[in-house]
């Protein structure tokens, strides 16, 4: 009895409960439309690069060409939305921006200092 138990509960942890885990290479590429968005869902459903290769058929470095670049575009705009709230606390005070540059540093609405101690 507690071997059948133990057959029946390694079937189930081989089983595939991922998302695309039925579709073939051609399903995949019917239901993404571009190979790069087929790449990036597998990658989100944890696939490997190389689970990812084997599955679509497509050679290594393609899979890992779009997953790095991907990672690159997210990474940028991570540090262009940081970017856009630093200058966000050091706006000119309003009616400022006609001031001569060497003015305008005065002007400048810095942000509050908390001191801590």
């Amino acid at each position: 009895m507690a071997n059948k138990q133990t057959k029946q509960t390694k079937q189930n942890e081989n089983v595939d409960t991922r998302v695309d885990a039925d579709l073939s290479a051609e399903q995949l590429y019917e239901k993404y439309e571009t190979w790069s968005a087929a790449f990036r869902a597998l990658a989100a459903q944890g696939y490997s690069r190389s689970e990812i290769a084997k599955r679509t058929g497509k050679i290594y470095q393609f899979v890992r060409g779009v997953l790095v670049q991907q990672a690159a575009k997210a990474k940028k705009a991570s540090k262009d939305e940081t970017v856009e709230k630093a200058n966000e606390n050091w706006k000119l005070r309003p009616g400022a921006e006609n001031l001569p540059i060497e003015e305008r540093e005065q002007a400048l609405q810095l942000p509050a200092v908390v001191e801590t101690k």
